[in-house]
Parts: C-alpha cells; structure tokens; sequence
C-alpha cells in the first residue's frame, strides 16, 4: 500500500491517491482529517484497474487497464476497500478546521 495527497486551497479540494500494490489482496484505509482540515462526508471517487497485475493497455486493441469514475459518492465515515492491484483516486471537499 502506497498513497500521496495533493491539497488545492483555492479549490477547497485535497486529492488522495492509494495504490494496493497486492496482487490478489484488498486492502482497507481509514481517512481522518486532524489539525487544520475539516473533511466533507464523503469523496468523487475513481479507480484505475485491470484484470491482473500485468494487464497493459496495447493500441488497437480493447483497454484492459481502465480509469472509472465509482457511481457513488464514497463515505469517509467508514474504512475504504481497495481491490487488489488497483489505484483509488478520491477528491475530497475540506475546510479549516472550525470553520
């Protein structure tokens, strides 16, 4: 397991990037926000995945690697399942904290 985060102030928006770099494993991630940031309740979710670890896109052929936008806003309330071998990409509405 991996992550990075971008903070975009003037949006009011923090990026996380997880990467379950576990071939056949789920891996689950709690979100807190402490200090100077408030989260909103839940987060725009994508994720990129294929069908194996060493699945690659080839040109002229259909994508085996593809980036999806989840259906449903994802809660940060509750620990966030990350398939095995994929990336999850959350953009999260924050505030200061007390604001």
């Amino acid at each position: 397991m991996d992550a990075v985060a971008a903070l975009d102030a003037k949006r009011g928006v923090l990026n996380v990037a997880m990467v379950n770099f576990s071939p056949d494993q789920e891996a689950s991630v709690a979100l807190a926000a402490r200090g100077m940031l408030k989260f909103a309740s839940s987060a725009t979710a994508w994720r990129i995945d294929g069908p194996s670890p060493t699945a690659t896109n080839i040109p002229g052929r259909p994508e085996a690697v593809t980036t999806t936008q989840l259906p449903q806003a994802m809660a940060l309330d509750t620990p966030i399942a990350l398939p095995a071998h994929s990336i999850t990409v959350l953009e999260i509405e924050v505030k200061p904290n007390g604001k």
